[in-house]
């Protein structure tokens, strides 16, 4: 038997339309689907591109890796040519920088030790035949000069072992001698070296 609608034919369309017209007065009901499918969407996105930056990392990783393995190990120091050549010259440097007098700090340091009434004529440094090398510490230590008394000499003496560089102060000579119309002693003292270290601000 065939289904036959009784209703008028403008109550059949109020009524077909009713349902779409109760969607369309409730917005925050599409609202809310529609933003279910963009969240949706853009998680799969994310998913997407979550997994595509991982993989590409680990192509990455596997790359460097790779050319990790076919580098060549570093070879130590000691093994690599002229490099015990080069420490040596280091060690023969270091040797003669530290075994080298300062000849300005020692030169100062003499200046502050001598007294006002005595005047130099030579300094001179020797080194022994066993140091007589380029750079090497000076063995001994002369100095020529005049004074006017040999209280003054033994004054020198006293304040030459003040001088750090300096050690076993003697006297060599002194004699008395005229210098124009003055007279006075010439002088010659002997010292041996000691090298400190020490730098003059």
């Amino acid at each position: 038997m065939k289904a036959v609608n009784l209703l008028p034919a403008d109550r059949r369309d109020a009524g077909r339309g009713a349902g779409v017209n109760r969607v369309v007065r409730q917005p925050l009901l599409v609202a809310a689907v529609l933003v279910a499918i963009v969240a949706f969407t853009g998680l799969g996105l994310m998913a997407n591109s979550a997994s595509s930056t991982a993989a590409s990392r680990r192509t990455e990783v596997s790359r460097l890796e790779e050319q990790i393995a076919k580098l060549t190990p570093a070879k130590p120091v000691a093994q690599v040519p002229g490099a015990q050549t080069v420490a040596a010259r280091q060690a023969a440097v270091s040797s003669v920088i530290s075994a080298r007098i300062s000849w300005d700090n020692f030169l100062w340091a003499l200046s502050r030790v001598m007294p006002e009434d005595v005047w130099l004529l030579n300094l001179s440094a020797q080194a022994t035949a066993t140091a007589a090398t380029p750079g090497a510490t000076p063995s001994s230590f002369t100095l020529t000069g005049y004074t006017y008394s040999q209280p003054a000499v033994a004054r020198l003496m006293r304040r030459l072992q003040l001088v750090p560089w300096l050690k076993d102060v003697s006297l060599v000579s002194s004699d008395r001698t005229t210098l124009g119309t003055y007279s006075v002693y010439q002088f010659t003292l002997g010292a041996n070296f000691t090298q400190i270290p020490e730098v003059r601000s």
